[in-house]
């Protein structure tokens, strides 16, 4: 690791980490046999498939597909759920007005003020008993 971050210097190591460029289709199979030199090979393209395929279909699994088959590091926040499906879920035809139901009450706020990313709102019922009467919208967007 010390080599790789430039901070010792040893010649008897040499490293090469083969990955896709930023402006390449992750989905792309071209991209997969970028990545993958020894395609066909050691690396099996129908278990590639399948794996991809369910990692595109599966978001909690789609970050461990990108680090493993891909090598594309992500963060922790992008293992946690899939950006790309979450962008892919936007209706930007929506409003806060859309949710907005005589007798309810409702409150949104901000859950990173110095990003400027605002989430969710919750709508409370005016019957409060009732725990399956709380309902969560969330929705993501920059101002």
């Amino acid at each position: 690791m010390r080599v790789l971050e430039g901070t010792q210097v040893d010649d008897r190591l040499f490293a090469l980490i083969h990955t896709i460029d930023p402006e390449d289709d992750p989905w792309d199979e071209a991209s997969w046999i970028k990545a993958n030199p020894s395609w066909g090979q050691a690396v099996q393209p129908d278990a590639i498939r399948a794996i991809m395929r369910q990692a595109r279909n599966n978001p909690a699994q789609e970050a461990a597909a990108r680090t493993r088959h891909l090598n594309i590091w992500v963060g922790a926040d992008e293992a946690l759920f899939s950006l790309r499906a979450w962008q892919e879920a936007t209706d930007t035809s929506l409003s806060l007005d859309d949710f907005e139901r005589p007798g309810v009450s409702s409150w949104t706020g901000p859950s990173q003020p110095h990003s400027g990313t605002h989430v969710p709102k919750a709508d409370m019922s005016a019957d409060p008993a009732p725990l399956h009467r709380l309902h969560a919208i969330t929705g993501c967007w920059r101002r």
